[in-house]
């Protein structure tokens, strides 16, 4: 995967980086809204830059509340439920 993002500073509570992560969802929405109405190149990288801010705040409030184990126990369980559900990308979908 090539999606390389550091970990921010996290708020100082879990709340309010929830509190931010939707924040984050919202700005998404209004970039693909207007990415919708209009096409530009400038558009279609904002939602790209929106959405990656939407992971940075996720995966920011991740590393705020679990340990590096925990994380990796979490991903492979999610992966491998989503493996089950056919949801992951296959070598013939690359």
């Amino acid at each position: 995967m090539i999606i390389d993002l550091d970990v921010c500073r996290p708020e100082e509570t879990v709340e309010k980086q929830m509190a931010k992560i939707q924040e984050e969802y919202c700005e998404v929405r209004l970039a693909a809204e207007r990415a919708t109405r209009d096409k530009s190149a400038k558009n279609r990288a904002e939602v790209l830059f929106e959405l990656l801010d939407l992971m940075n705040a996720v995966q920011t409030a991740v590393f705020q509340e679990y340990t590096d184990d925990e994380i990796l126990a979490g991903c492979q369980y999610v992966n491998s439920k989503n493996f089950v559900r056919g949801y992951l990308l296959g070598e013939e979908d690359e």
